[in-house]
């Protein structure tokens, strides 16, 4: 059985896995998301408290390892005071 996906995380997705008829680069979305942590003067442990991760997914997805849920973008976005397209983007 298919969950429903709200139309905003639908277009996420689609832009998350292809933008520009180019992939995600995961390097850049980690090291922006490495960034924004450091600026917040926040360890991985409590970024990943703050979303309700554990420190080891927040370490992946700064190496360029893995990307974060979709449904922890906006939660992620909103801590770091930026929109979805940019944490993506890097």
């Amino acid at each position: 059985m298919l969950r429903s996906i709200p139309c905003d995380y639908m277009l996420v997705l689609l832009h998350f896995r292809h933008k520009g008829g180019k992939s995600m680069n995961p390097e850049k979305t980690g090291a922006f998301i490495l960034e924004q942590r450091k600026k917040q003067n926040l360890t991985q442990q409590a970024l990943a408290d703050k979303i309700g991760v554990t420190r080891k997914a927040i370490s992946r997805w700064e190496t360029g390892r893995g990307y974060p849920d979709i449904e922890l973008l906006p939660k992620i976005a909103e801590i770091f005071s930026v929109s979805i397209n940019e944490l993506l983007n890097g």
